[in-house]
């Protein structure tokens, strides 16, 4: 069939309609095919052509084939035009919509080039991006797959890292052994260019039931049907642009739970069973990096697992945890493609040993979180499958043996995806040296590193579940050094003038003796106006503890507050947010207490460390996922509504989803209804405000 014969008409591939561009030859056969799918890409197309039209291979070697997949905008007209004038080969097909995984497939079964990618057209590819792939395949002709590197961008240009970009780092074109680098992740279809002997002879195709993830999923097929290696080419660098909207395919499907009933109900099993009955660790890494993602998306009051149906989260959960048993627990603990939150890795290890309950569980880490320098208290937690702690277990001092006091423990429930996968111990430990406490126990789980309290990067590192170290920064060239040496010396005055500017108004207080009237403050943030979106104001409960003698309460305020005459008139102290005066007031205070937990902090760690407690009134009831943004290492105290009959029991009890003690819990009665009766002046303070305070004070607001 000649190109005049099938140009807008029905193609070889069924109800298909193609067309040709000038340069397209029938006789004329190249070595490389780009499958692109069009669907709503009209607003990028011009950028993707203009960095095909500035590649610095030979155009006519690289076929290209555009598959509009029945975009409802100008994208076929947009092709047809370019097509016309452009110097590659170019195939353009037609099809009613049916997904990304249809259109490509597709394009794959008439792709003439010995070799194939799918670049996505709302992307864009470097000059020099096909031209290192050839001179790789050049370089190792042998070789069965080639990857250039995404390099992610954002839609005004900025680069962002790219998770796997750790694979890059020695910048050198390289084959790489998944057997023996099983870190080194590839996912992305549009990168990978695959030889088309092998996908003829496995009959490879898209599953086309994937909503997303069909193309890591043909390239795990592909790895595993051919060999499990490839050669990365980081000099071909491809452009990954994120849009303003999010309204990529990616972007929207991870808003989809549903669509995990067929990734982890059939995807992932027919991999496994292609694998074999033992899973290879690249291959587990690859299946554990796309679980990461859902359950770290679980990891907010307003993830889009809470708004799904508990019948198809219990789909889910099963599938999942099937898969969970077929990787294995091994195979998870030497998982370290993302940095797991401890109780992440615990709750797949669960979901992995509970189906075998003779798999033996690795050592379990102790994990050190706040420390309390007044109190003299250090919080630990480790993690387990049970909701029983160990029947005996001790804190001692890793210098002396001392046994340490215990003063508060908690079981906490981990849940995802709606289910409690596993447990985690909470300890607050009394010592005066946090950096030296052990947790042994005399039965139950065996503790990794001799029980040592740890921060968690220091756990990851000890245990090899540290990612990968990212990319250096390229070295500036030597033309270069001149303007390097001038960036490093303003960057080095910049800071100083910094620090000097931080400092000075500290030196200032402290040289006139005003530090001395900040000191111990108790300040009251009221910089969301007179009264927040949920009608509860902190101005009463601020005129009350001014009327304290006992108490030195400063009000925070915006600087375009129009309350602050009227609150200065009343006798009541504020600062302005971001002020001199606040930055040193925020250096002498106690006691901040808020509203809401992103109270105004607006100077650097490294200048103001923290040193008062934040004591946290939330303005609305306890949401029923709200344990995921309430930590007691960013709230020193929570209140708690006495009045509700559950709100102090949801935050304290044991074996509930929050992390706080009773000790870290203050019980005040009706404090919402209390706070919606704010007046700037203490002679007008309702009595039920002046209780709040008199109620936070006894139970040792100040302490």
């Amino acid at each position: 069939m000649t190109k005049e014969q099938t140009q807008g008409t029905i193609s070889p591939v069924g109800l298909l309609a193609s067309s040709y561009s000038p340069s397209w030859g029938e006789d004329q056969v190249p070595h490389t095919s780009l499958v692109i799918a069009c669907y709503k890409v009209a607003a990028y197309l011009p950028a993707f052509f203009a960095s095909l039209e500035a590649q610095t291979s030979d155009h006519t070697g690289t076929e290209l084939i555009f598959v509009i997949d029945g975009c409802p905008e100008n994208s076929e007209a947009l092709v047809r035009e370019w097509m016309q004038h452009s110097d590659y080969p170019v195939h353009l097909i037609t099809k009613p919509n049916g997904g990304a995984a249809t259109a490509r497939n597709a394009g794959l079964a008439v792709a003439r080039g010995t070799w194939v990618a799918c670049p996505d057209p709302d992307d864009v590819l470097e000059p020099d991006y096909l031209r290192e792939i050839e001179r790789a395949r050049s370089a190792h002709p042998d070789e069965s797959m080639f990857v250039g590197r995404i390099c992610l961008t954002t839609p005004d240009g900025s680069a962002i890292e790219h998770p796997l970009d750790y694979k890059n780092r020695d910048g050198r074109t390289r084959v790489v052994d998944l057997l023996e680098e099983p870190d080194a992740l590839v996912t992305q279809g549009a990168v990978t260019f695959l030889n088309t002997v092998h996908l003829r002879a496995h009959k490879l195709r898209m599953r086309e039931d994937l909503a997303t993830g069909e193309d890591t999923d043909f390239i795990v097929r592909y790895l595993l049907a051919v060999e499990a290696r490839y050669v990365l080419v980081p000099e071909a660098r491809y452009r990954y642009q994120r849009r303003a909207d999010d309204s990529s395919i990616v972007k929207t499907q991870e808003k989809n739970i549903d669509r995990y009933r067929v990734l982890f109900g059939s995807s992932y099993p027919a991999l496994l069973d292609q694998a074999g009955p033992n899973c290879p660790q690249w291959l587990a890494n690859m299946l554990l990096y796309f679980v990461f993602y859902l359950f770290d998306r679980n990891r907010s009051p307003h993830s889009a697992v809470y708004a799904t149906d508990e019948a198809t989260l219990s789909e889910i959960r099963e599938a999942l945890r099937a898969i969970l048993k077929r990787i294995g627990v091994r195979r998870i603990d030497a998982f370290r493609v993302h940095n797991l939150p401890l109780d992440m890795r615990a709750a797949w290890i669960a979901g992995a040993a509970a189906t075998d309950s003779a798999t033996s569980l690795p050592a379990v880490a102790v994990e050190r979180h706040d420390y309390n320098e007044s109190r003299g208290m250090l919080r630990v937690s480790f993690a387990s499958v049970s909701a029983d702690p160990p029947t005996s277990f001790h804190a001692l001092d890793a210098n002396t043996d001392n046994e340490l006091e215990i003063a508060a423990r908690k079981t906490r429930a981990v849940e995802y995806l709606g289910a409690i996968w596993a447990y985690e111990h909470i300890l607050l430990v009394r010592t005066e040296h946090p950096d030296a406490v052990r947790i042994v126990a005399e039965s139950g789980p065996q503790f990794a590193l001799k029980g040592a309290a740890l921060p968690v990067w220091a756990i990851r590192d000890q245990l090899g579940h540290s990612k990968p170290p990212m990319p250096n920064p390229q070295r500036d060239h030597a033309q270069d050094q001149p303007q390097a040496f001038t960036r490093r010396v303003a960057n080095h005055l910049s800071q100083r003038l910094r620090r000097l500017k931080y400092a000075l108004p500290q030196r200032l207080a402290r040289a006139t003796g005003r530090a001395r009237r900040y000191q111990s403050a108790v300040l009251f943030d009221l910089s969301s106006g007179s009264h927040n979106e949920y009608g509860l104001s902190l101005e009463g409960l601020f005129a009350s503890a001014a009327a304290d003698p006992a108490t030195n309460a400063w009000g925070l305020i915006a600087a375009d507050d129009p309350r602050a005459m009227t609150l200065r008139a009343a006798k009541l102290p504020v600062v302005v947010v971001g002020s001199s005066q606040h930055l040193v007031l925020l250096a002498h205070a106690a006691v901040m207490v808020g509203l809401r937990r992103d109270y105004p902090q607006p100077f650097p760690a490294d200048v103001l460390s923290k040193r008062w407690r934040f004591v946290y009134l939330p303005p609305v009831a306890l949401g029923a996922h709200d344990y995921w943004e309430l930590f007691p290492w960013e709230i020193d105290l929570i209140a708690a509504d006495s009045k509700s009959e559950n709100e102090v029991s949801m935050l304290t009890e044991d074996g509930g989803y929050y992390w706080f003690n009773q000790c870290e819990v203050l019980e005040l009665y009706d404090y919402r209804t209390a706070l919606s009766q704010a007046a700037p002046k203490a002679s007008e303070v309702a009595p039920p405000v002046r209780f709040i305070w008199a109620e936070a004070q006894a139970q040792g607001v100040m302490q």
